[in-house]
């Protein structure tokens, strides 16, 4: 039997989780029209072109029960997470019941770039720039000022993470202060 819309959608969250690219989880709360439902889900929807108001649309779907259940209203949620690199034009998402629908947006700061702070070794696999190899094997690259540290060094790195770089490799980062020492907190 083929999932249906659930019956109503009460709340959405949106949640941006620690990780490098960011990820997006989206927590959806609702009703199903009787007991027996199961298997909740958010199903995307594929768009050809990037939709003009920045909305991602879900359906909240689950699988309804396959025999007569009793009729009551009962809670259902669901979850999915973007994975990768949420894409540029998203401003958030609209979650569909049968009944309804309801809106999250991003907040006003999920945009701006963060401050990152990495300890690392200054290798040569840079072709462009300056390459950081951490101690569990990510690779970074570093734009702006070196204070003179070099390759072989093991350094302490702050800066903001690049969305856009000429670099070619690795994870880039706008270098705001660098150090031998860890940063005093």
């Amino acid at each position: 039997m083929p999932k249906s819309k659930i019956y109503r959608v009460d709340a959405v969250q949106l949640t941006v989780l620690e990780s490098y690219p960011p990820k997006i989880r989206i927590k959806a709360y609702g009703l199903v029209p009787t007991g027996g439902w199961s298997a909740p889900e958010l199903i995307p929807y594929v768009y050809i072109i990037p939709p003009v108001d920045g909305i991602q649309d879900f359906d909240f779907a689950a699988q309804p029960p396959p025999d007569a259940a009793i009729q009551v209203l009962r809670p259902i949620e669901a979850s999915h997470v973007i994975e990768n690199t949420a894409p540029s034009w998203l401003r958030g998402v609209r979650v569909h019941a049968s009944s309804n629908n309801k809106e999250a947006l991003l907040g006003e700061d999920a945009g701006k770039p963060r401050t990152v702070c990495i300890k690392g070794t200054l290798t040569d696999e840079g072709i462009e720039c300056q390459a950081l190899r951490t101690e569990d094997g990510e690779l970074y690259t570093l734009v702006g000022d070196l204070r003179g540290f070099s390759k072989g060094d093991t350094v302490y790195v702050s800066g903001t993470i690049a969305q856009v770089s000429f670099c070619m490799q690795g994870i880039t980062i706008a270098v705001q202060w660098i150090s031998d020492k860890p940063p005093k907190c």
